[in-house]
């Protein structure tokens, strides 16, 4: 198991452990102190994990938090630095550590009992002021949110519920973007969703899968994780996919539900009775599990049909996480009559959701909470919402084959175009090539006719000589007079 520590540290060694100093310990079987140091200011998540054999299983989250560096997303957490390294003198253990962003306040499991603890306070007809529960509670939620623990609990426990609510969505877009990536979690539950008091972030990918180089997402191994949050595909060791995220999914939204509405999360424990009491085990009594949010106010009708739809027992049945987002988003652009609370902050505001579409789906909506509380309206208008969210999820995958078809056509243009440039360059290189020689061809023509010039020039010179040396001759053989008459001859 991996242990994580708060931990700020003035430089990072990847290759040894021994240079890290570390903060509080958060989670360990063996509570460490140690004097916080800093890391420019930044505090860091110092996470363990002891293995005697180091294989692909054990370096799994250190490849997909890496492999996450390229392309970042502000609800999952960011890898910093890794090491592995043998620990103890005996060398037969290794000891595997990541150094992670951010270092949380609390996980979505702590909060979601502090504030079922809350409301249950709440609840009563009276509390002391010095209840220690209370007090704890109140200081938690308070910290949680920089708020002054003198304020009264109900203030505290409403401005927590509505920083919660807005975990839905937070929640939703890192797993749509964990999907449109090829990664499956494989282990999302609310331990792994970490809370401070800047942010949501899901963290722990030991367990996940990265198959974007794959034909499929559809994988046969019956590896058991935590059984209370598996899908029933993975408890009976068939193939798992996609919509094993999605179950764990709906199992956590659920609980967030129970909280929202004030419902003790022992009632919904008490409908898991059979073998493990786990989620899946007790499918049975799904309607009995939604029927308390129906019933607890029309805005939750919409998110009781979304859980419905997450933990249908057959696979294919279950929504995408782009469906669950774009649902969420239509729903949380409901009015505020209908929605007391947003479910996404501004973090994740913007949508992607095709503008008509996201008004088609706030039109049902709107239509169908502003009805009466009859099942069978709502049955019938969630299906109506799922049929077009299924047309424009077609309409939106032939835009994106036609966009591709388009990126193929571009790629042609761009090789044709490559090699067109490759060969008017290698003309152009044989014509200066040419062009050099022929420079080089008139040069060696203009010396060779300097040269012939300077041998015009002595050829004329000599024979100016020569005929100065002849007249000289005659001079002297004839005389001046005879010389001249034969020279006139």
């Amino acid at each position: 198991m991996g242990r994580t520590f708060p931990v700020t540290t003035p430089r990072i060694q990847r290759e040894t452990a021994n240079s890290i100093r570390g903060g509080p310990c958060v989670r360990s079987r063996r509570r460490r102190h140690r004097t916080p140091n800093h890391f420019h200011g930044v505090g860091l998540a110092w996470k363990r994990t002891y293995t005697r054999v180091i294989g692909e299983r054990q370096l799994n989250e250190m490849k997909i938090l890496r492999q996450m560096r390229r392309e970042k997303h502000q609800h999952i957490v960011e890898l910093v630095g890794s090491y592995v390294r043998r620990a103890g003198k005996a060398g037969g253990i290794h000891e595997l550590g990541l150094l992670i962003w951010p270092v949380a306040y609390c996980d979505l499991g702590t909060l979601l009992l502090e504030l079922d603890k809350m409301n249950n306070l709440l609840s009563r007809l009276f509390v002391s002021p010095n209840d220690r529960e209370s007090i704890e509670s109140t200081n938690f939620l308070a910290g949680l949110m920089r708020k002054n623990p003198s304020r009264p609990r109900g203030e505290t426990c409403r401005d927590s519920l509505k920083r919660f609510s807005r975990a839905i969505g937070c929640i939703a877009h890192a797993l749509e973007f964990l999907h449109a990536k090829g990664i499956r979690h494989r282990d999302l539950k609310p331990d792994q969703i970490l809370i401070s008091r800047d942010g949501l972030w899901v963290t722990d990918f030991g367990w996940s899968k990265d198959i974007s180089n794959l034909s499929t997402s559809v994988s046969a191994n019956g590896e058991t994780i935590n059984r209370k949050y598996i899908s029933p595909e993975r408890a009976q060791t068939q193939p798992t996919g996609w919509s094993e995220d999605i179950f764990a999914l709906g199992c956590t939204y659920l609980q967030m539900a129970y909280v929202l509405t004030n419902l003790p999360l022992q009632q919904l424990e008490d409908l898991r009775t059979c073998a493990d009491r786990s989620f899946q085990a007790n499918l049975e009594n799904l309607g009995k599990w939604v029927a308390p949010l129906r019933l607890k106010s029309k805005r939750f009708l919409v998110l009781a049909f979304l859980i419905e739809q997450t933990l249908i027992s057959e696979p294919d049945r279950r929504p995408k996480a782009r469906e669950v987002v774009a649902i969420l988003e239509a729903c949380n652009n409901m009015s505020l009559s209908s929605w007391d609370c947003q479910i996404f902050g501004d973090c994740c505001s913007d949508t992607s959701m095709p503008t008509t579409y996201s008004g088609d789906l706030l039109e049902v909506l709107e239509r169908t909470v502003g009805g009466d509380n009859n099942l069978n309206t709502y049955d019938a208008a969630w299906e109506i919402l799922h049929r077009q969210y299924r047309l424009s999820c077609r309409a939106v995958e032939k835009l994106q084959d036609t966009l591709c078809r388009n990126d193929l056509e571009i790629g042609d243009l761009g090789v044709k175009m490559h090699d067109l440039e490759a060969s008017t360059q290698k003309q152009i290189e044989d014509l200066q090539e040419q062009l050099r020689a022929s420079k080089a061809q008139q040069a060696h023509t203009s010396e060779m006719h300097k040269i012939k010039r300077d041998h015009d020039d002595k050829t004329k010179s000599m024979m100016e000589q020569y005929d100065a040396q002849i007249e000289s001759w005659r001079e002297r053989i004839f005389g001046p007079q005879q010389s001249a008459a034969a020279s006139l001859d």
